[in-house]
């Protein structure tokens, strides 16, 4: 039987937490007995081990929260940081990292069960649930593809809640983390894995089995910040980066931050970075999301 470990970081969470563990249960109960299980909480410093325990054993039977392993970090690590923790203090064959204020759907694992032990990295669709409009639009409307190229310009995963792992594809590799801005580890994480393994088992689930809450403490929700990250984390890859192609597709995403940054060297060097950031909006799969949101925030004013 597959083990899957579920790595959650949790930083002052306390009106999210709940919701996720019950939409994993939900989930779990139907397949308990062909899929192994474990979920762990890893507290950043923010709240006392005993109050989020205490929060878990009120809300859940013993049977679940006998599932759970609680652990709190010293200090504030940072969310790279405490996924890398929870990483290394999993011991399943499969990884899912998914945040505090997401939920996956009823049938996730009933879905992702077949692919266990052929795929090493599992991608779903998603929904995405704006808490501010109530509008929820669904990610991709087309399969996307996964590669390098795709993966540094486009930039279309929107979550670690969305992949399933297989160990052994990351066992070397961790989330770097920025010194100064957050949001983009994520982003480079992925790049991470496609940089450093030459052939990987991958497959798209076209269900939309991971829902995102989209509100305004998401860190992707800060466009400014998620540049200023990726920015700063492409000072650390920069030595990665080994063949004409990889070089070019770098220089092209800063390019794309810096339109987004407004931070032009010159005329010249504006007129490339909006070239650069059109290439990157000319995509169906976001053009097709775009309407949806659209139309839908007509019909809900």
């Amino acid at each position: 039987m597959p083990k899957l470990s579920i790595i959650i970081p949790y930083y002052k969470g306390k009106s999210f937490l709940i919701r996720l563990l019950d939409s994993i249960f939900r989930s779990y109960s139907g397949i308990s007995g062909k899929l192994d299980i474990e979920i762990l909480i890893l507290i950043d410093c923010s709240t006392p081990l005993d109050v989020v325990t205490t929060l878990i054993n009120d809300n859940l039977t013993a049977e679940q929260s006998g599932i759970i392993k609680i652990f709190r970090n010293e200090k504030n690590f940072g969310v790279a940081r405490t996924r890398n923790r929870g990483f290394k203090l999993s011991i399943g064959d499969y990884i899912h990292f998914i945040d505090q204020d997401d939920e996956i759907s009823t049938d996730f694992f009933e879905t992702i069960l077949p692919l266990l032990g052929k795929k090493d990295f599992i991608l779903s669709n998603g929904i995405i649930m704006d808490t501010d409009s109530k509008v929820q639009y669904q990610l991709y409307n087309l399969a996307p593809v996964v590669n390098l190229r795709k993966l540094i310009l486009k930039s279309f995963i929107r979550s670690p809640g969305q992949v399933v792992l297989k160990r052994a594809l990351v066992e070397d590799i961790r989330f770097t983390s920025a010194r100064k801005y957050f949001g983009a580890d994520d982003k480079f994480f992925w790049i991470d894995i496609y940089l450093s393994t030459k052939e990987i088992k991958s497959a798209y689930i076209n269900k939309c089995l991971y829902i995102a809450h989209k509100h305004r403490k998401n860190y992707s929700n800060n466009y400014r910040e998620l540049s200023l990250s990726c920015l700063e984390l492409w000072e650390q890859f920069r030595p990665r980066m080994n063949s004409p192609q990889q070089i070019a597709l770098m220089e092209q995403d800063i390019r794309i931050q810096r339109f987004i940054l407004r931070d032009f060297r010159s005329a010249g060097d504006r007129l490339r970075c909006c070239w650069d950031f059109l290439m990157y909006k000319v995509d169906l799969n976001s053009f097709i999301r775009f309407l949806n949101k659209s139309i839908k925030k007509l019909y809900t004013k």
